[in-house]
């Protein structure tokens, strides 16, 4: 593959200096087929470089489209990446070693084949493993529950389904990603307007029998009831939904307790608070393989406030998590997108407008204060088909 393009260089240092900058320059550069090359990877993190989890993307993405690479190593800090932009291999598998994100690995994988080149738009399947739920990383349910009914109104559609779940640091699962190639250019999107909430759902995951007896205890029998309290002034209640998975693993160290609340607004736009207990902080080992809960309370009482300050707001449209991960798609959809989300900006949504204006020069983005919020406005390329 020889290329008559100016190379792009990005530094990936700059911003938050994290795997997003790596993640996001590649997807990129698969999606407008431009050379790229990522130096200082990871930078701003201990260790720097590639680890597991992004290195297992990027060949996922090498392999899905032949794309040339030099740098694809543990460890790395400069990658080359050179694609035609089209999908050569639609069945392809992505493993993480332990349980790196598998929602990660989406977060790359997806826009690459939501805007692949190919002209039969055929099905792509990708079958990973690695963590299901985790820090630092989207979770399977803000995947499904708020990611994918939020891109469903630039006209991209996907499942995600999991098989096994996956805990930090030992319990590896498998999640599958299937997507078509959308009709292009996708719309734009305007999600300006604030509504009034229609349903408020709390979805938790936990494993580990002392995370079982912490859920039934603290997030069923206590932050649950307080937040209906809240809510019966609003005329709503929370629906409850639990899944308990039990790790037949004696010698696995992960305890994790994970509750997603989504917050369904009348116009269709969805807005999440997570809170994530893990068994390196809230879980003490006592005698060899007995664990016991650690105190929770202070970490409910502020999940609880975090809840009804998203509920009572009236102007954020979009969370500070979900913001950045639309970015892409506003980018490169026809015409001029808006959202209201977070002010100040996060280091992640600073990242992609960085990213942005390198690689998508064309898009033109503004960013103006209002009422409390940051309005996001994007005019994309109407990214088409050749």
């Amino acid at each position: 593959m020889e290329s008559n393009q100016d190379v792009i260089n990005i530094d990936g240092s700059e911003e938050e200096g994290g795997g997003q900058m790596f993640r996001m320059s590649v997807a990129l550069a698969q999606i407008l087929a431009k050379p790229l090359v990522v130096s200082n990877i990871r930078a701003n993190r201990k260790p720097p470089g590639l680890k597991d989890q992004h290195l297992v993307g990027l060949k996922a993405m090498i392999e899905m489209s032949n794309a040339e690479s030099t740098g694809a190593k543990m460890g790395s800090s400069e990658v080359y990446f050179e694609s035609e932009g089209t999908i050569e291999n639609k069945e392809i598998s992505a493993e993480c070693k332990g349980a790196g994100s598998m929602q990660l690995l989406l977060q790359v994988l997806l826009p690459a084949i939501i805007f692949a080149k190919n002209p039969e738009r055929e099905e792509t399947t990708v079958h990973m493993k690695g963590g299901s739920i985790g820090n630092w990383a989207p979770s399977y349910v803000s995947i499904n529950h708020i990611l994918k009914p939020l891109l469903a109104n630039f006209g991209v559609d996907f499942s995600y389904s999991v098989k096994k779940h996956g805990f930090f640091p030992d319990v590896r699962g498998s999640c599958d990603l299937v997507a078509t190639p959308s009709e292009l250019p996708l719309r734009p999107i305007d999600f300006t307007k604030r509504a009034p909430v229609v349903s408020v759902d709390l979805r938790s995951v936990y494993c580990n029998k002392h995370m079982k007896e912490a859920y039934e205890s603290q997030i069923s029998g206590g932050l649950i009831p307080s937040l209906n309290e809240k809510l019966s002034e609003l005329g709503l209640e929370v629906t409850e939904h639990s899944e308990y998975c039990e790790i037949k693993n004696p010698r696995a160290k992960a305890a994790t307790l994970y509750c997603s609340c989504i917050i369904t607004l009348e116009n269709g736009l969805i807005l999440e608070k997570e809170l994530l207990f893990d068994g390196i902080k809230h879980v003490k080992k006592i005698v060899k393989g007995e664990y016991t809960s650690m105190p929770m309370t202070e970490e409910i009482d502020k999940y609880l406030q975090d809840i009804l300050e998203l509920i009572n707001n009236e102007t954020l449209c979009v969370d500070e998590h979900h913001a950045d991960q639309i970015m892409i798609f506003m980018a490169l959809a026809e015409g001029t997108s808006n959202i209201r989300t977070v002010s100040p900006l996060t280091g992640h949504i600073n990242g992609m407008i960085r990213i942005l204006n390198q690689v998508v020069p064309d898009a033109e983005i503004e960013t103006t204060e209002f009422e409390g919020t940051t309005e996001l406005k994007i005019t994309g390329i109407g990214l088409k088909r050749s």
